[in-house]
């Protein structure tokens, strides 16, 4: 499962159509948990994924969340970024995502996209989805190296032909 923050609300239509490029060889479906299922929606194919959002209704800033569900478990925090990333780019909206550093010293910090940069806010007390102010003093611009994914959501080095 992939999940990605925003700081403010998108349509449905335009995660899916991200989703759709990103990924053209999967079919994916917007699922709000509220109602049926969609009725297309076949949880016997694993070409089927589908997402939800969740606005946590706070007054902070990256209380929109994207949760995507049915990707393979390999590799979904670097999906998660590659994902974000695209959002952000395409819509001009700013996308924060979980990443945890491979140093066990280190915890989990946060990845933001914003006006077509990368930054990180270093690992501290904070909530992920909370205290604004933490996250936009500490940012610091960052370069990151994402990893590729295939028309079927697969990171490319473990793509099979």
């Amino acid at each position: 499962m992939e999940d990605i923050f925003l700081r403010k609300t998108i349509e449905t239509e335009k995660i899916k159509t991200v989703l759709e490029k990103l990924f053209p060889d999967l079919t994916i479906f917007y699922y709000d948990f509220n109602f049926k299922k969609p009725k297309k929606l076949d949880l016997e194919n694993p070409k089927h994924i589908f997402f939800h959002i969740i606005n946590h209704y706070t007054d902070k800033s990256f209380d929109f969340e994207i949760r995507i569900y049915r990707t393979n478990s390999i590799e979904e925090r670097a999906r998660a970024l590659y994902i974000a990333q695209k959002l952000s780019f395409d819509y001009s909206i700013s996308t924060m995502v979980p990443y945890v550093y491979l140093d066990p010293e280190h915890s989990v910090c946060k990845i933001i996209f914003e006006d077509n940069k990368t930054f990180i806010v270093e690992p501290d007390n904070t909530n992920i989805a909370n205290a604004d102010d933490d996250i936009d003093k500490n940012k610091k611009e960052y370069i990151i190296n994402l990893l590729k994914f295939d028309t079927k959501a697969d990171c490319i080095y473990l793509a099979k032909n």
